[in-house]
């Protein structure tokens, strides 16, 4: 990528698909290359000074040298901060790289997990030493210190390149719409990241068949939290983000905002929350909690949401959502209204759907046991 830029440069060519281009490829180094580098380098050299034995397996000591592990695990580094040295990135907001960079982090560790169900060998010789609240602490570790080293990279980026970053500070004030953090965006996503967290330990704590207890308690506690809080969220991000934004996206997103956010980033915002969701509640039907119960706290949650959103808008002079701006009380209390009866709308739908698959799903299993008889 770093060469097809650099070529496309050489030749002057310029048009949007490049620079969207070199944003991708910025992106892509800042939440990935810089802090998986740094996570990959640090991590395993304070292992292997403790103990080699500890992240490196006896086989593999035998078969790679140990300038062959520098190669791995010290280059990487060093040619992380010779690039970050050499040409300025501009980083991508933190919800885009934290995003990124977390992904990526539960990918590899959803990895070193199915390698270890279907072989029943650690990937790491740490993890045959721990046992299980250990070793979700130890991928809690490795969620943790990329997503450190991606602050410590935009830390070390704007000592580095302070003459763009003030280039880059005076086009941002050409535009006074300077935009607040996207509370909804930013809440939705962090419950489905937190409920996906949850659920992926859950699944892989039952396969393994370890710590019924704990099992057993997230189950119950994402269950409760799955309708008034994930899939309402969810599907309420999904369905106002688009709607409003296909009648005028200036109501919806800050300019700044938007030519920051990709297209892609942009659905992964706001349209792959829905759909991870509704995936989620298809393939695992919930035991119907009560209604009321139900409707209750997603209303408890919708006020503290709205009471932040309030607050927090009036603090800034400015809200959340360009929609908000320069209205009255009533056209504000007329807003409020109508995002409460849709967002309890989409905590029904989801109620009452989750209610018929959960009940074809019972009647299923009461067939399949009826016929194994």
């Amino acid at each position: 990528m770093a060469f097809i830029n650099d070529f496309i440069e050489s030749k002057d060519m310029n048009s949007k698909h490049i620079a969207r281009f070199k944003k991708f490829k910025d992106y892509i180094y800042t939440t990935l290359v810089f802090p998986v580098a740094f996570d990959v380098g640090v991590m395993f050299w304070i292992f292997y000074f403790i103990n080699p034995d500890l992240v490196v397996s006896n086989e593999v000591h035998e078969l790679v040298p140990e300038w062959f592990c520098h190669m791995l695990r010290t280059n990487i580094v060093i040619f992380a901060i010779l690039e970050m040295s050499w040409t300025y990135r501009k980083y991508a907001c933190y919800l885009c790289g934290l995003l990124g960079v977390t992904i990526f982090t539960l990918a590899y560790i959803s990895w070193t997990l199915a390698v270890y169900v279907y072989t029943s060998e650690w990937v790491y010789p740490i993890l045959e030493k721990f046992n299980w609240p250990q070793r979700i602490g130890f991928f809690g570790l490795n969620l943790f210190v990329p997503v450190t080293f991606f602050f410590i990279g935009d830390l070390l980026n704007n000592l580095l390149w302070k003459s763009k970053q003030k280039e880059d500070s005076l086009k941002l004030q050409k535009d006074k719409e300077q935009p607040p953090i996207t509370d909804t965006t930013v809440r939705s996503t962090f419950s489905v990241t937190i409920y996906f967290i949850l659920s992926s330990t859950n699944d892989f704590l039952q396969i393994i068949n370890q710590l019924p207890k704990l099992t057993t308690a997230i189950s119950k506690a994402m269950d409760i939290v799955f309708f008034p809080m994930v899939f309402t969220s969810a599907f309420f991000v999904t369905t106002m983000f688009w709607m409003v934004y296909f009648i005028d996206h200036t109501q919806i997103l800050y300019k700044v905002v938007e030519e920051l956010l990709d297209p892609t980033i942009n659905h992964m915002l706001h349209s792959l929350v829905a759909l991870v969701t509704f995936a989620d509640l298809v393939l695992q039907p919930r035991k119907p909690m009560n209604l009321k119960l139900s409707v209750i706290m997603t209303n408890v949650f919708i006020i503290v949401y709205y009471v932040c959103f309030l607050v927090t808008g009036s603090l800034n002079g400015r809200y959340h959502y360009p929609i908000m701006n320069g209205k009255d009380v009533l056209t504000h209390a007329g807003i409020i209204i109508f995002m409460n009866i849709w967002w309890n709308l989409m905590h029904l739908g989801g109620y009452k759907f989750n209610e018929l698959i959960y009940e074809v799903d019972e009647d299923n299993k009461k067939y399949v046991e009826l016929k194994n008889l």
